[in-house]
């Protein structure tokens, strides 16, 4: 059994003096607009260019590169697929964006870092169940987490966690 494609998958472009113009619009409402016009199921460019059209195939935004914005760019035509397909074109972030983001990476290192300390709070308390070195242990560990920020010095690649004592 082969691919079934719909004309609702189907998409299609006005062309103007081999440029496409507006948005893709299904098969489904390009047939809508010539409602006195009968269509094959599955048309192809030979037959969309006698109403000014062409196909397009949708080509997927590509994952997102870091400190990139990805935004559409021209569509273009695209001899392998036969179509027209959109393009996508990645923008560097500005300065301030950049700056942005670093404190961003910064107060979520700060947050995860207090978590931390948090989840080990109790290992401070007078009637803790550990024996004094467990507890001195982990006085070092909790020390080496508040001196943590003072290591890093690329918010997007930072050091290792301190590792917490066994207890």
């Amino acid at each position: 059994m082969g691919l079934t494609i719909s004309d609702s998958d189907l998409l299609v472009i006005k062309v103007e003096n081999g440029q496409p113009i507006n948005y893709p619009l299904t098969y489904s409402n390009f047939r809508l607009i010539h409602p006195q016009t009968s269509f094959p199921d599955l048309p192809d460019n030979s037959f969309l260019v006698d109403f000014g059209y062409a196909v397009f195939k949708y080509t997927e935004q590509p994952a997102p590169v870091q400190f990139e914005h990805t935004n559409d760019g021209p569509i273009v035509w695209d001899a392998a697929k036969d179509a027209y397909t959109n393009t996508w074109v990645n923008t560097p972030f500005t300065p301030q964006e950049m700056e942005q983001a670093k404190q961003n990476a910064l107060a979520n290192l700060r947050r995860m870092r207090d978590q931390k300390l948090y989840a080990c709070d109790w290992t401070q308390l007078p009637d803790v169940t550990l024996t004094p070195e467990q507890v001195a242990a982990w006085r070092v560990y909790r020390q080496q987490l508040r001196d943590y920020m003072n290591g890093v010095t690329d918010p997007f690649h930072p050091p290792a966690w301190p590792v917490p004592p066994k207890s």
